[in-house]
């Protein structure tokens, strides 16, 4: 299935490949890759307008965004969770679907990705669960060259262990390439 995401009209589009629990857009021939990791609420109109944007960059990136939940992301109406109804919805939908699962699923992904597309360089953005999700998985020996969170889900992500500390200052050099005006990630 070919679709479009939403974008600005300034922006050149490319078409959206979906392949079953996969959405690619951005240039069939670029090298480097984003994968992009969204937050609980999944392919929402503003989380696909953010791929396009990326992929439209001039370093001409292709922009991977997996399902992790299959299908089954959280209602956005579930958020915030004021009601008995939204807060029972909201914690029975996390316990399968914590960010370790897509942690556990991210090599396969990665693998799966090369097998059809070629070898890439790798780049890794991440909203909020998302962002944990890139978070636990980049440093040193992991394929992502760069990573770029925005709100961070949980506190304990920056309780970190002995044998990470460094884990945070990689961090904040992935986001170095915003100050650099070429748009530029890695």
């Amino acid at each position: 299935m070919v679709s479009k995401h939403v974008i600005p009209s300034t922006l050149p589009s490319f078409p959206t490949q979906s392949h079953g629990n996969l959405d690619v857009v951005g240039s069939p021939t670029a090298k480097k890759a984003l994968l992009f990791v969204y937050d609980i609420f999944g392919y929402l109109p503003q989380t696909l307008q953010g791929a396009d944007i990326l992929a439209t960059s001039p370093e001409g990136y292709q922009v991977f965004i997996p399902d992790f939940f299959e299908g089954t992301p959280a209602d956005i109406a579930w958020y915030p969770p004021e009601t008995d109804e939204q807060k029972k919805a909201l914690y029975a939908w996390f316990p399968p679907r914590t960010p370790a699962m897509g942690v556990e699923k991210l090599p396969a992904i990665l693998k799966g990705i090369e097998e059809v597309y070629g070898k890439k360089t790798w780049g890794g953005v991440g909203y909020c669960w998302g962002g944990k999700v890139v978070s636990i998985t980049s440093g040193e020996g992991t394929p992502f060259k760069a990573v770029a969170q925005t709100s961070p889900a949980s506190k304990s992500l920056f309780r970190l262990s002995q044998d990470k500390k460094d884990l945070l200052e990689f961090k904040s050099h992935s986001l170095d390439w915003c100050n650099s005006g070429t748009g530029a990630i890695f």
